[in-house]
């Protein structure tokens, strides 16, 4: 698929109101999901894009989308479900304004800022208060843990 297909296809499907988040994670790949809980990946390819690949991952009240290297997170803040690649479902305090981190690097955990804390959320499923004892709305999305070089 080329490039220009890609992007007409993922416009359609945006205008059908079909997807509700869809970001590009750092190796080009492309993640479109809806509050339907389908959810549909665009590999780039040399020449422009694959074809589409759908997935079902469960209806969710609301939902953001990054991705952590190669693979998709999902977050529901309203439920406090993180999705990770792998498929886990991890639960965090609901809170409508939480905002999932930006799409970055393969890292150890998925960052979340909440209303209270910035929480780390590792591969593993466990969840870390990075910082607590906010209060108001998130100040802005987080970054992506990067590793320093030493």
């Amino acid at each position: 698929m080329t490039s220009a297909s890609a992007v007409a296809l993922l416009l359609e499907i945006v205008y059908l109101n079909e997807v509700d988040w869809a970001p590009v994670g750092t190796d080009g790949t492309v993640y479109a999901v809806s509050l339907a809980g389908r959810l549909m990946t665009l590999k780039q390819t040399g020449s422009g894009f694959g074809d589409p690949v759908y997935g079902e991952i469960g209806a969710l009240t609301s939902v953001q989308v990054s991705a952590v290297g190669p693979g998709v997170v999902v977050y529901d803040p309203v439920a406090g479900v993180v999705r990770l690649p792998d498929g886990k479902d991890v639960r965090v305090t609901p809170d409508a304004a939480g905002r999932l981190q930006q799409p970055g690097p393969v890292a150890s955990g998925v960052l979340i800022a909440t209303s209270r804390e910035l929480l780390s959320v590792s591969a593993a499923g466990e969840v870390q208060s990075l910082f607590g004892g906010g209060g108001g709305a998130p100040a802005a999305l987080p970054l992506p843990l990067v590793p320093r070089s030493e």
